[in-house]
């Protein structure tokens, strides 16, 4: 699955699309490409999610996921312990669950907005 960046707010919003390798994504792969476009907000997966969580993050991905919103999305439920982690080091978090059986996806926004 492709890592959708939003890389500014707004009505002027510009996404990034960033395309897997063949073999899936890496946890350095996921890394560069936040440290690179240092996007205002980020669509990932569970899977996704997880492969970024056991990586080892660079200083700059850290600075640009510290400011970005995420929305974790997918099919199957979130796990508590992907959203904890992703409150405490991204500005915004968001639950997106997709129901594959009619293609509609369920917004549930967290609780916790960091600053307020």
């Amino acid at each position: 699955m492709a890592l959708l960046l939003d890389l500014l707010p707004g009505l002027a919003a510009r996404q990034v699309l960033v395309l897997p390798p063949e073999d899936g994504w890496t946890s350095d792969g996921l890394v560069r490409a936040l440290a690179r476009y240092r996007p205002d907000s980020i669509s990932i997966t569970v899977a996704q999610a997880r492969t970024l969580l056991g990586t080892p993050i660079t200083h700059d991905a850290v600075q640009a996921l510290g400011r970005a919103r995420v929305l974790l999305a997918d099919t199957i439920p979130v796990p508590l312990t992907v959203r904890r982690t992703f409150l405490l080091c991204s500005a915004r978090v968001d639950v997106g669950y997709v129901l594959p059986e009619c293609g509609d996806a369920v917004l549930v926004r967290e609780r916790r907005v960091r600053g307020r």
